[in-house]
């Protein structure tokens, strides 16, 4: 069933994320989609909020979406995310990166450690994973 959840999250999420629903464009930054908060100091925030299980799909995928328009910067505190024990935060963690797309390429060490990862839906995303950075 947690699956399934997950599934829908991200199917969400990236609706989200290519429609640009909840926010507002300027020529002068990204898409803002969480509230105005795509500033590199609340970079902390976006990871407990989607890490918090508690948390909405919604709140959980804004987290997201947030640090996907910050973009480099949140790379390393995402690749400290993939070594979390838990599975929903690895898997956030890795389709954040993807999302995030060639500034993420300095995590490419770290999803291949998860590609023997024990949980097989982590394993799998990561190996997607890997092979998209990798083509960039």
């Amino acid at each position: 069933m947690k699956q399934f959840f997950l599934c829908v999250f991200l199917a969400c999420t990236t609706l989200v994320s290519i429609t640009g629903c909840g926010g507002s464009a300027d020529e002068s930054g990204p898409i803002d989609v969480y509230g105005g908060s795509t500033d590199v100091a609340d970079i902390p925030k976006h990871i407990a909020d989607f890490k918090d299980e508690s948390n909405s799909g919604l709140v959980q995928g804004r987290a997201m979406n947030a640090l996907v328009a910050i973009g480099k910067p949140a790379v390393e505190p995402l690749i400290e995310a993939l070594g979390s024990d838990d599975v929903s935060t690895r898997l956030m963690a890795i389709n954040t990166l993807n999302l995030i797309g060639a500034d993420a390429k300095d995590a490419i060490p770290s999803i291949q450690k998860l590609t023997s990862d024990p949980d097989a839906d982590v394993k799998a995303r990561a190996t997607d994973v890997l092979a998209n950075l990798k083509k960039l």
